[in-house]
């Protein structure tokens, strides 16, 4: 493992270290934390031996690109308390991540390695796919525990799971965040085996991150429209919907270009 891998990922051990003292993000930062672990694990499973390296270490990048772009992009969306409570932007052990951001600073962060390191972004993108799925799921069930995106509540009585909200009380609702947790495992390992004929045969760059960030974004988009808790709102729907509807179109924008250099 090289020096700078070394380095970055004992910056990702700190963070999640300092999560991890702050109770109301314990298991949601274990979570992430674990979700990433496993991740960085797939992708060097996957690669070829010569990039296994290389790939580790924009593989850190990336997560870290996304950690700050959910900050950063929670600190935007909320900027009427953070105007008030400036100190606080930065204190991001206190909780307060959006997924929008975490896309968009992963997406800029491949885009930026694709032209200083003059590497295919469709080659690099499907070298880090395997980060996809186990990140996104243990997001979804770290929301379960810090009441994030959770779902309708149901009658007393009725088939559902103890869910806490944003204010910390316990109910009985729809299982939204393991629905969609579920929901994106089975869409990825369909996936997977659809793309497995493919491998070793011919070059299909971006084909792989494509069909599987638009998993992701479909997962979000049935969040969004199922979810009970509050969020921000841009116009008739939500800065999330939004989002989510951004993600597929470039996800399937993607599928289109891939298949596009397939043909040609």
């Amino acid at each position: 493992m090289g020096l700078k891998t070394r380095f970055l990922q004992e910056i990702w051990f700190f963070l999640s270290v300092k999560f991890a003292y702050n109770k109301p993000v314990t298991i949601f930062s274990f979570l992430a934390g674990a979700g990433a672990t496993l991740g960085l694990w797939q992708v060097a499973r996957r690669a070829q031996s010569q990039h296994t390296r290389r790939l580790l270490d924009y593989g850190t990048l990336v997560l870290l690109a996304a950690l700050l772009g959910a900050r950063v992009f929670y600190v935007v969306v909320h900027g009427a308390y953070y105007a008030a409570h400036p100190l606080e932007a930065v204190e991001i052990w206190l909780g307060g991540l959006s997924w929008p951001g975490a896309a968009m600073g992963a997406i800029l962060e491949l885009i930026i390695l694709s032209l200083a390191r003059r590497y295919p972004l469709g080659w690099l993108a499907d070298g880090l796919s395997p980060l996809i799925g186990p990140v996104a799921i243990a997001l979804f069930l770290g929301c379960w525990q810090a009441g994030v995106m959770y779902g309708q509540a149901l009658p007393n009585g009725s088939l559902g799971f103890p869910t806490v909200d944003e204010a910390g009380a316990v109910s009985v609702r729809v299982p939204l965040q393991l629905i969609c947790a579920l929901g994106l495992l089975v869409y990825l390992w369909i996936a997977e085996h659809a793309l497995a004929p493919l491998d070793g045969k011919r070059s299909y760059p971006g084909l792989r991150a494509s069909l599987f960030s638009l998993g992701l974004g479909l997962a979000l988009l049935a969040a969004e429209s199922l979810r009970a808790d509050p969020v921000p709102y841009w116009g008739s729907l939500s800065v999330d919907t939004w989002c989510a509807y951004g993600l597929i179109a470039l996800s399937l924008l993607g599928v289109f270009a891939s298949l596009v250099r397939i043909k040609r």
